[in-house]
């Protein structure tokens, strides 16, 4: 064995469920009870810090630079959160649910303004550098090395790689997908064989650990985004070591940290810790080419170890590695020394890769962890799930952070009914304050973790809309809207929601989200989300029918029915006043309403239950009287009564036009004919009759041709016969 034998990183069993994305929301932590004190401090906390600013009124935080201030016991201050380009704001956590947010100081002593990024396919464009460190059983530890180039479908285009067994070559073309919370998925064929992975991008877009999830061979790997340009002077620092590897010829498993200085042209030195607590003391030194590909070595004194491949990311604060060694392989992590941390740090939602194997036989396995923190570094939620298809919840536990950015802490978690407790004996946040590493520690188990901040809890947001009441509540609870209209999630939680009509109102269905009908509504919180719940008063249908010697339309308002000419119905809200417009057409006037409407003013028909009006229209003859022996028989007298005939004929179904003797009447040309008479007779008796109804007898029942004069009466009558029908 190398130098570093004995190193076991502490290996965690996360049983994440599924991959179950349980990720808690961070809760606002509550200030003490209220003293007799004349002010009171108030604090704002962002997740994440650059999302955004948040001030205060009356004036005080303006956080930004200024995020504690003391106010008045018992007085109420609103809070506004702008979040900045790239951002959005997601929500106070479980302080409030508007914003603006009022709280009242006393009540409330932490303010957590979350802020959220989005990530799309644009994000995985680019060349990716991956190292990763595989196991499988019997013990074969070995590393890999590769690069990935991704089009903005997700498809690898490109790519080549090299691992520790001596295979090399191209990569068959594989494709990943980037989901809301910067979730990765995958696979790529190396060798012949598919790697199908999984992970989580950073919020700065440009570190993605990924567990390697085939089952025969579990693992955890970095990928790092290229881009940029890199010098020897980007090494230059101290870096602190978080390294798992395994011996090649025994199950082995080790976990060493410790730091080692470089100077600008690569050279330093430094010590490490193995899992036995031996110190060793390190020099060490790495060349970086122009893309920020590292090789290097360490001189423990002993075996040389060897960094055939690594690279540093874009930021030039993390820098992964593959060890060789003698009979030992590893995964090498380094987190460059640098700027100052507290435990509000720590706050917020951590996306963690591990890989573990068991001390005392060769058991590899990957698990996948959500842990929501608060800032005090107390555990508040999570889950999890592994390769022996285990789940679990985290139900407490609590992390420390120093304030150079060491870890150390401990999970609570229940599985399978079981509780147990994995520990982090060491670790490293990064600079940027959103990637972790960390060794693990769990039931005889020891593993390397890379944690990653995720994004802000997401928030589910109810809207009520549609003519009728209700209320919509939530399970599990948050959302009881009435009042609470908006709630904020464990990321992943799937929460159903369930809409209650108040007393004569009626749910008519869900709407956003993915969400249709009338049953209760399942939403997964993997982003925020908004559902909008209609509630309908009952409604009743209004019939409009024209009818008359003449023609004309009905508009309704509210609209509904518009320009009616022939039978129409709308439904309206129960209890709607609505008013209809009778129009009359050409050559027509209107004479009144029927049925639930009467006589000849404004209809107004109040719809409590369903309603049917008739709007009757009346021929408008010329010469309105016709008098004997004074008013000459025109052709218009009779081309009235034929419009005015057809008219009825047409409101009862059946009755087609009637075919006239001498379709067109020419004044003063065509001569008055006994048919002409006749014809009217004929047409509006089959309507009489199609509407079951009778007239009086006719003037001149017969009329003789060549004998009998057509006279005024008998046109004056069949006007009144038409006025009857109407």
């Amino acid at each position: 064995m190398t130098s570093f034998a004995g190193v076991r990183p502490l290996q965690s069993r996360w049983t994440v469920g599924g991959i179950l994305l349980l990720v808690s929301i961070a809760l606002a932590a509550l200030s003490p009870p209220p003293t007799l004190a004349a002010s009171v401090p108030l604090t704002v906390l962002k997740l994440d810090a650059a999302g955004g600013t948040v001030t205060s009124d009356p004036p005080g935080i303006n956080c930004g630079p200024t995020c504690t201030f003391s106010f008045p016991q018992g007085s109420s201050v609103e809070f506004t959160a702008s979040p900045n380009p790239g951002y959005t704001f997601t929500g106070w956590g479980y302080s409030c649910w508007t914003n603006p947010c009022t709280v009242t100081v006393g009540q409330v002593g932490t303010l957590v303004a979350n802020f959220a990024t989005g990530f799309s396919a644009s994000d995985l464009t680019g060349t990716w550098y991956f190292l990763g460190l595989e196991d499988s059983i019997p013990n074969d530890p070995y590393w890999s090395w590769a690069t990935l180039t991704l089009n903005a479908a997700g498809t690898v285009i490109g790519g080549t790689y090299t691992n520790s067994h001596g295979q090399s070559g191209g990569l068959t073309p594989g494709s990943f997908v980037i989901y809301d919370a910067g979730l990765v998925s995958g696979s790529v064929t190396v060798a012949g064989n598919t790697k199908s992975l999984f992970g989580k991008l950073d919020v700065n877009k440009g570190i993605l650990p990924m567990l390697i999830t085939t089952t025969s061979q579990p693992g955890l790997g970095v990928a790092l985004k290229g881009g940029g340009s890199f010098s020897a002077a980007d090494l230059a620092g101290t870096w602190v070591i978080e390294d798992f590897g395994d011996a090649v010829d025994e199950n082995d498993p080790d976990s060493i940290r410790g730091t080692i200085t470089l100077n600008s042209a690569g050279s330093g030195s430094g010590s490490v810790t193995l899992s036995d607590g031996t110190s060793i003391s390190i020099s060490g030194s790495f060349s970086i080419n122009s893309v920020g590909v590292v090789t290097g070595s360490f001189d423990t004194g002993q075996e040389p170890v060897n960094f055939p491949h690594g690279k540093l990311d874009a930021g030039k604060t993390f820098l992964a590695l593959v060890r060789e060694g003698g009979a030992e392989r590893g995964l090498t992590l380094l987190t460059k020394s640098g700027g100052s941390f507290s435990t509000s740090n720590l706050a917020g939602t951590w996306y963690v890769a591990n890989r573990s194997d068991a001390q005392s036989l060769n058991n590899p396995y990957w698990s996948w962890s959500m842990v929501t923190l608060d800032s005090a570094g107390r555990v508040i939620g999570g889950g999890y799930m592994n390769s022996f298809d285990n789940t679990g919840t985290i139900t407490g536990g609590s992390f420390t952070i120093s304030g150079t950015g060491g870890i150390q802490g401990s999970v609570n978690k229940l599985e399978n009914g079981a509780p147990g407790v994995i520990t982090f004996p060491h670790g490293k946040m990064a600079p940027n304050k959103t990637v972790v590493v960390m060794a693990s520690s769990d039931s005889g188990s020891i593993g390397q973790m890379v944690a990653v901040k995720g994004v802000s809890v997401p928030s589910l947001t109810v809207a009520k809309q549609g003519t009728g009441a209700g209320t919509v509540t939530s399970s599990p609870s948050g959302i009881n809207c009435g009042a609470t209209c908006s709630k904020s999630y464990i990321y992943g939680t799937f929460v159903t929601l369930t809409a209650t009509a108040a007393s004569g109102s009626t749910f008519t269905g869900w709407s956003g989200a993915g969400c249709t009908g009338t049953g209760t509504c399942t939403v997964s919180m993997t982003q925020p989300r908004t559902v909008t719940a209609t509630f309908a008063l009952p409604t009743h249908t209004l019939s409009v029918t024209i009818t008359g010697s003449s023609g004309g339309s009905v508009t309704s308002s509210p609209p509904g029915i518009s320009g009616c000419t022939g039978t129409c119905a709308a439904s309206f809200t129960s209890g709607t006043v609505v008013t209809l417009t009778a129009s009359p057409g050409t050559g027509g006037a209107f004479r009144e309403w029927r049925g639930a409407c009467t006589g000849t003013g404004t209809c107004k028909v109040t719809m409590n239950a369903a309603k049917a009006v008739t709007a009757v229209f009346s021929r408008t003859f010329s010469d309105a009287t016709l008098t004997p022996h004074v008013t000459e028989i025109k052709a218009v007298h009779f081309t009235d009564l034929r419009a005015a005939i057809n008219t009825l004929r047409s409101h009862y179904q059946g009755l087609p036009a009637f075919a006239w003797t001498d379709p067109a009447l020419t004044p003063r040309s065509t001569p008055v004919k006994r048919a002409h008479l006749t014809d009217l007779r004929t047409a509006l008796d089959q309507a009489y009759a199609k509407a079951k109804k009778t007239h009086a007898a006719y003037t001149d029942p017969t009329i003789t041709a060549g004998q009998t004069i057509i006279k005024a009466s008998h046109l004056s009558e069949l006007r009144t016969y038409v006025r009857g029908l109407e």
